[in-house]
């Protein structure tokens, strides 16, 4: 069994390369605007999608921009959700981390 937080902070992990490290998850499809959902999606390799640019380890000499929040940023802190990048075919999945049911082989406890 792994911890819900321990999960997350695993999926934010880097190699020695910089780039995000792969895993496997399954978890449940679930829509309140749609009312539906209850499959039960199995994704063998996927990494976060949050990188916009390659990680190169080097900080930035200009001081960051404040960010500002657009209708088509997702709130994912507030939401609760992740975005999965497959790695084999490149797609974006958007996931609920509630409806975790396995990440790595092993089963995720709350």
């Amino acid at each position: 069994m792994i911890l819900m937080r321990d999960a997350l902070a695993i999926m934010e992990q880097r190699g020695p390369d910089g780039n995000l490290l792969p895993f496997s998850c399954q978890y449940v499809t679930y829509s309140r605007q749609r009312n539906e959902g209850g499959k039960i999606i199995t994704v063998d390799s996927a990494v976060l999608s949050f990188d916009k640019k390659p990680f190169t380890g080097k900080k930035s000499e200009t001081p960051p921009t404040e960010r500002i929040n657009t209708p088509s940023q997702p709130n994912h802190f507030a939401n609760k959700t992740r975005n999965l990048k497959i790695v084999d075919s490149g797609a974006i999945r958007k996931m609920r981390i509630r409806m975790l049911i396995t990440f790595n082989g092993q089963q995720v406890v709350y």
